[in-house]
């Protein structure tokens, strides 16, 4: 991450490895730690994390086992190269 910091990288290693990865290796199941986090670490999927704002209306939902998102979330970091959320 230093190394980065210091050329300005423009990608989205920060998002896939200290977002996506570290909630993945938290609470992931087993399988999903074993199918996910050596395509993150080899580089051939990218991954983030939605952050939950204090005070989120409760219809703000994630659906984490049915792989779909319900109502608005802004500002999620590098949303637009993960393959996955």
């Amino acid at each position: 991450m230093e190394e980065a910091g210091y050329a300005l990288l423009p990608g989205p290693l920060f998002s896939t490895i200290a977002l996506g990865g570290a909630v993945l290796e938290a609470v992931g199941t087993p399988e999903q730690r074993k199918k996910y986090l050596p395509r993150i670490a080899s580089g051939d999927i990218r991954t983030t994390a939605i952050l939950i704002e204090p005070g989120a209306p409760s219809d703000n939902q994630i659906a984490i086992g049915g792989g779909k998102m319900t109502g608005t979330k802004l500002f999620v970091t590098d949303a637009a190269e993960a393959n996955f959320i």
